[in-house]
């Protein structure tokens, strides 16, 4: 890490990181959750290493769900939590409802401002940042975002509030412009919004899955109003969206897996295994299919993962094998879908469940990707830049539980200390750095950052009688965090 990126460690009331070098305090059970600065960041206005959102409480938990570089220089965070947390403007929370938040903070970590609603799901909203520095938000709530700290509104209603996908759209400064939510009164065709982009007029794309009918969907919606321009939907037995994005002339791709054929007007991706992967781009005027392609070669079953869209119309494709063991990336010509080039990624051993990317000012790729590596090490993120042409990475940087040991049985009780880390989103601040949100538990080593969560270092046990995995989750309280990390 450059000795020139200061720390800011979110800590318990006067607890406070005084380096990277000397680790991260324990956090005493009772404290709740706080926002502290450490090495000067706020009054030199320097870069910060670590921002981490710990829980008050046993049980609580906090999970960052989504960043994005705002056009000023600045960050734009998203995350969700249980209980109660300061993410930077004053403890507060929900009764009886996870809360959802997104928040624009100053590059030393300075919130500048930070919108919160009521959530249904610990997978916490996504965000979108277009050219103006409008914000807009994809999440599960009951109401509109507004001012942190301003009491949930009263529902009004005999069936009371349900919890609906919605969109909404915030001014730079994080005023609402409008907000749309999605149909939920027939289960068949529930849906549930994944991805947001935001194209150069400013216009809001999301696409998603279909809860029982397993087809996916892309909408775009006007950027003044939310008028929906088009629907389209890419039709399937079984599929899913792994990845979203907008290229230069308004079109979108849109990428994933299905588990059969997947059409879309006239356009076909045929079967190739238990699990096939497709790239779809789709005009920007009515959303109709300019192509439909399988993801890899036929002898090769492959699953697209995430996909971006760079300056000159082109698209990287990060995918993985079936089986889950290697992870490629490719580029594209966006106007056909033919390939360009593909490299596979080095990886150590283990599975890919995830994977994230951005493309740097000058278009070359740093991916993100979410690993599971065996008995010693549960869970682990690897960072990848790339040319943007390809070839011999130009540097990687590895994100894991710092300190592990395997299951054990001890005079009657079960001990675990199989801490777990999910990079969950990731934006590209320039050639040599990135920033990187999710969520750890214990400690862990964030590119060269320590972080440790609450409790990380007491022993944990379990009766052998009891609900093993509900008696783990209740001391494996996640942190958020949120690491600059630098080449």
């Amino acid at each position: 890490m450059n000795s020139r990126f200061a720390i800011v460690a979110i800590v318990a009331i006067s607890a406070a990181l005084a380096s990277a070098s000397a680790g991260c305090a324990s956090m005493p059970s009772h404290a709740t959750i706080g926002f502290a600065s450490a090495s000067g960041a706020e009054l030199t206005d320097r870069p910060f290493g670590l921002l981490r959102f710990t829980p008050g409480g046993r049980g609580q938990m906090v999970t960052g769900s989504s960043v994005k570089r705002h056009p000023s220089g600045d960050l734009v965070v998203a995350g969700v939590w249980t209980g109660k947390a300061d993410v930077g403007l004053g403890a507060g929370g929900l009764a009886n409802t996870m809360t959802s938040f997104v928040g624009r903070y100053s590059p030393s970590g300075r919130p500048r401002w930070v919108r919160w609603m009521s959530s249904s799901s610990m997978d916490g909203p996504r965000v979108a940042v277009d050219a103006t520095g409008g914000v807009t938000v994809l999440a599960t709530s009951r109401y509109a975002p507004r001012p942190f700290g301003t009491p949930e509104p009263a529902c009004g209603e005999k069936s009371g509030c349900p919890f609906t996908p919605t969109i909404h759209v915030l001014s730079p400064e994080g005023e609402p412009r409008w907000s749309r939510a999605f149909p939920i009164a027939d289960r068949r065709e529930e849906m549930h919004p994944e991805h947001v982009v935001t194209d150069a007029s400013g216009d809001v794309t999301v696409a998603g899955r279909f809860g029982v009918k397993g087809d996916v969907f892309v909408a775009r919606y006007a950027s003044a109003s939310g008028t929906r321009r088009w629907f389209s939907r890419l039709r399937s037995s079984a599929s899913a969206a792994h990845g979203l994005a907008a290229l230069p002339n308004g079109d979108v791709v849109v990428t994933g897996y299905t588990t059969g054929e997947m059409r879309i007007d006239d356009a076909v991706a045929s079967k190739q295994g238990t699990m096939t992967g497709y790239l779809a781009c789709l005009a920007a005027a009515d959303g109709t299919a300019r192509w439909l392609d399988v993801v890899g070669p036929a002898s090769t079953a492959s699953i697209g993962m995430a996909v971006a869209g760079d300056a000159a119309g082109d698209v990287f494709l990060v995918s993985r094998s079936a089986f889950s063991d290697h992870a490629s990336l490719a580029k594209l010509t966006g106007a056909t879908g033919a390939p360009r080039w593909s490299r596979v990624l080095p990886t150590p051993p283990g599975q890919i469940r995830g994977a994230a990317i951005d493309l740097e000012q000058g278009g070359a790729p740093v991916v993100a990707l979410q690993l599971t590596m065996g008995e010693t090490a549960k869970a682990a993120a690897l960072i990848v830049a790339l040319p943007a042409e390809g070839g011999v990475p130009l540097w990687s940087r590895q994100l894991r539980t710092h300190s592990l040991r395997p299951d054990r049985r001890d005079e009657g009780q079960r001990v675990d200390a199989s801490w777990s880390l999910e990079a969950v989103s990731m934006a590209s601040l320039g050639p040599a750095e990135v920033v990187v949100t999710g969520w750890f538990t214990g400690r862990a080593d964030l590119g060269g950052l320590r972080a440790e969560g609450p409790w990380a270092r007491e022993r944990r046990t379990c009766d052998i009688d009891d609900d093993y995995e509900a008696c783990k989750e209740d001391w494996s309280e996640r942190s958020m965090f949120v690491a600059r990390i630098g080449r």
